[in-house]
Protein backbone atom coordinates (compact mmCIF):
# COMPACT_ATOMS: atom_id res chain seq x y z
CA UNK A 1 0.00 0.00 0.00
CA UNK A 2 1.25 3.52 -0.90
CA UNK A 3 0.62 6.36 1.50
CA UNK A 4 0.61 10.24 1.35
CA UNK A 5 3.28 12.52 3.26
CA UNK A 6 1.71 12.79 6.83
CA UNK A 7 -0.88 10.19 6.45
CA UNK A 8 -1.72 7.82 9.41
CA UNK A 9 -0.70 4.37 9.32
CA UNK A 10 -3.34 2.56 11.61
CA UNK A 11 -1.10 -0.83 11.45
CA UNK A 12 2.24 1.14 12.94
CA UNK A 13 0.48 3.81 14.67
CA UNK A 14 2.41 5.97 13.37
CA UNK A 15 2.42 8.70 10.24
CA UNK A 16 3.55 8.94 7.53
CA UNK A 17 6.37 11.13 6.26
CA UNK A 18 9.77 12.10 3.23
CA UNK A 19 12.28 13.49 4.95
CA UNK A 20 12.73 17.39 3.70
CA UNK A 21 16.46 16.41 3.41
CA UNK A 22 17.12 13.35 1.94
CA UNK A 23 13.62 12.58 0.46
CA UNK A 24 13.90 9.26 2.44
CA UNK A 25 10.63 7.60 3.93
CA UNK A 26 9.92 7.04 7.48
CA UNK A 27 7.45 6.92 10.27
CA UNK A 28 7.16 9.10 13.08
CA UNK A 29 5.05 11.69 14.89
CA UNK A 30 2.54 13.91 13.18
CA UNK A 31 5.02 17.25 13.29
CA UNK A 32 8.30 15.03 12.06
CA UNK A 33 9.95 16.51 9.28
CA UNK A 34 13.13 14.36 9.18
CA UNK A 35 13.97 11.57 9.53
CA UNK A 36 17.52 11.46 11.46
CA UNK A 37 18.70 14.53 13.21
CA UNK A 38 21.93 13.95 10.57
CA UNK A 39 19.08 15.15 8.31
CA UNK A 40 17.60 17.98 10.48
CA UNK A 41 21.02 19.73 11.10
CA UNK A 42 21.98 19.67 7.59
CA UNK A 43 18.82 20.76 6.40
CA UNK A 44 19.17 23.70 8.91
CA UNK A 45 23.14 24.42 8.53
CA UNK A 46 22.26 24.34 4.53
CA UNK A 47 19.82 27.18 5.71
CA UNK A 48 21.78 29.39 8.21
CA UNK A 49 24.59 28.96 5.58
CA UNK A 50 22.48 30.78 2.92
CA UNK A 51 21.73 33.96 5.31
CA UNK A 52 25.45 34.20 6.55
CA UNK A 53 27.79 32.49 3.70
CA UNK A 54 30.66 34.52 6.25
CA UNK A 55 29.69 31.50 9.13
CA UNK A 56 31.81 28.90 7.77
CA UNK A 57 34.45 31.15 7.19
CA UNK A 58 34.20 31.98 10.74
CA UNK A 59 33.43 28.68 11.64
CA UNK A 60 37.01 27.49 10.27
CA UNK A 61 38.78 30.60 11.66
CA UNK A 62 38.02 29.37 15.31
CA UNK A 63 38.92 26.04 14.93
CA UNK A 64 42.12 26.64 13.20
CA UNK A 65 43.30 29.18 15.97
CA UNK A 66 41.77 26.89 18.98
CA UNK A 67 44.07 24.03 17.59
CA UNK A 68 47.09 26.60 17.44
CA UNK A 69 46.28 27.70 20.95
CA UNK A 70 46.51 23.70 22.13
CA UNK A 71 49.42 22.87 19.98
CA UNK A 72 51.49 25.87 21.24
CA UNK A 73 50.29 25.84 25.05
CA UNK A 74 53.06 23.99 27.12
CA UNK A 75 50.85 20.92 28.41
CA UNK A 76 53.48 20.85 31.33
CA UNK A 77 52.69 24.19 32.87
CA UNK A 78 49.62 26.56 34.25
CA UNK A 79 50.59 29.32 31.52
CA UNK A 80 52.14 29.54 28.56
CA UNK A 81 54.03 32.97 27.63
CA UNK A 82 55.16 33.58 23.53
CA UNK A 83 55.82 36.07 21.19
CA UNK A 84 53.02 36.75 19.56
CA UNK A 85 55.14 36.59 15.59
CA UNK A 86 55.62 32.76 16.80
CA UNK A 87 51.74 31.96 17.18
CA UNK A 88 50.69 33.85 14.04
CA UNK A 89 53.46 31.99 11.86
CA UNK A 90 51.78 28.74 13.13
CA UNK A 91 47.86 29.95 11.87
CA UNK A 92 46.64 31.92 14.80
CA UNK A 93 44.16 34.39 14.08
CA UNK A 94 43.94 37.57 15.96
CA UNK A 95 40.48 38.48 14.12
CA UNK A 96 39.20 34.99 15.21
CA UNK A 97 35.57 34.91 16.98
CA UNK A 98 35.51 34.26 20.81
CA UNK A 99 34.07 34.94 24.06
CA UNK A 100 35.26 37.93 26.56
CA UNK A 101 35.98 36.30 29.91
CA UNK A 102 36.83 36.94 33.29
CA UNK A 103 38.62 34.72 36.02
CA UNK A 104 38.61 35.46 39.87
CA UNK A 105 42.52 34.70 40.41
CA UNK A 106 43.63 36.30 36.70
CA UNK A 107 43.78 40.30 35.96
CA UNK A 108 42.12 41.82 33.21
CA UNK A 109 39.62 40.37 30.61
CA UNK A 110 40.47 36.85 28.21
CA UNK A 111 39.46 36.10 25.14
CA UNK A 112 37.95 32.41 25.00
CA UNK A 113 38.59 29.90 22.09
CA UNK A 114 37.94 26.28 22.82
CA UNK A 115 39.27 25.18 26.29
CA UNK A 116 41.89 27.78 26.13
CA UNK A 117 41.87 31.56 27.05
CA UNK A 118 44.48 34.30 25.50
CA UNK A 119 45.52 37.81 26.40
CA UNK A 120 47.98 39.81 24.48
CA UNK A 121 50.12 41.72 26.74
CA UNK A 122 53.25 44.07 26.14
CA UNK A 123 51.95 46.35 23.89
CA UNK A 124 50.19 43.13 21.99
CA UNK A 125 53.91 41.57 21.83
CA UNK A 126 53.59 38.56 23.80
CA UNK A 127 50.21 36.43 24.35
CA UNK A 128 49.93 34.69 27.69
CA UNK A 129 48.25 31.48 27.06
CA UNK A 130 45.80 29.02 30.18
CA UNK A 131 43.96 26.25 29.85
CA UNK A 132 40.14 26.98 30.92
CA UNK A 133 40.10 23.90 33.08
CA UNK A 134 42.93 25.20 35.33
CA UNK A 135 41.54 27.92 36.78
CA UNK A 136 37.97 27.14 37.24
Amino acid sequence: MEYQNGEWIKETGKYYHICLECLETFTGRRNKEFCSTRCKSKHNNDIRREKDPEAKVRALSYRKTADVLHQCFNHKEKITTLHLHQIIKKGFKLDSPYNRIKFNNQEGEWNQIGSYAYQLTDENQKIIIIKIKQWN
